[in-house]
């Protein structure tokens, strides 16, 4: 049994006016496969839809 999971994907650079974190997907995987994200963009997990697209995420700094 597979249990999706929502994960909204955003900038990982800012492009076309939009900054550092816009999110510009929201994705539910499966787990089943390899999810390739495109170049400059990364994903979060976000099970409860806290980021919408057109919302900015912003990644905690290491």
């Amino acid at each position: 049994m597979s249990s999706d999971v929502v994960y909204a994907v955003y900038l990982t650079e800012a492009a076309d006016g939009h900054p550092v974190g816009y999110v510009v997907n929201n994705v539910m995987w499966t787990g089943s496969g390899t999810m390739t994200i495109p170049s400059g963009q990364a994903c979060v997990s976000d099970p409860s839809r806290q980021y919408p697209i057109g919302s900015v995420y912003e990644a905690p700094s290491s």
